[in-house]
């Protein structure tokens, strides 16, 4: 039998092997433009991820490297991460969460069309942009947030 220690290394590099091939097979992926998309109010939708139905499917898109707010503790240390970040309390911070998905929600009211490589954020929702960053980051609701490099570095 191997000891722990052997498997868990061995877990660790498959694991790292797997992100490298993914963020090597995204980044020669061709952009896909999707038209004439909708929101879709979803309980999970915040300032950085949201529902939306383009024609007959519905998708879940997270903006590319955009950090909003959390808007409640459902991650608890990653909500604790940006109010350190931010130097703000965590109610302030979810209080800016809310503000951030609110400012999507209005932003996305009218059709909108989602650039996208179908690359996965962070295990979760595929990536798109659908927006001028600027808008959300010029309200202070969002921050710059770039994927892992194959390193586990911020890239």
């Amino acid at each position: 039998m191997r000891p722990i220690r052997t498997v868990v290394t061995q877990v660790i590099w498959m694991l790292l092997i797997f992100a490298y091939c993914e963020a090597e097979a995204a980044d020669k992926k061709e952009w896909v433009k999707l038209t004439d998309c909708q929101y879709v109010a979803q309980k999970y939708n915040d300032g950085d991820s949201f529902g939306v139905k383009c024609g007959t499917d519905e998708y879940i898109f997270r903006l590319y490297f955009v950090d909003a707010p959390e808007t409640n503790l459902r991650y608890a240390e990653r909500t604790r991460e940006q109010s350190e970040h931010f130097g703000v309390t965590l109610d302030e911070t979810m209080k800016a969460g809310v503000k951030a998905k609110e400012a999507v929600r209005d932003i996305l009211q009218k059709p909108f069309v989602v650039w996208t490589r179908w690359a996965t954020a962070q295990g979760e929702a595929g990536c798109c942009d659908t927006m001028d960053s600027s808008r959300l980051m010029g309200r202070g609701l969002r921050r710059f947030w770039s994927a892992w490099d194959w390193h586990g570095q911020r890239a």
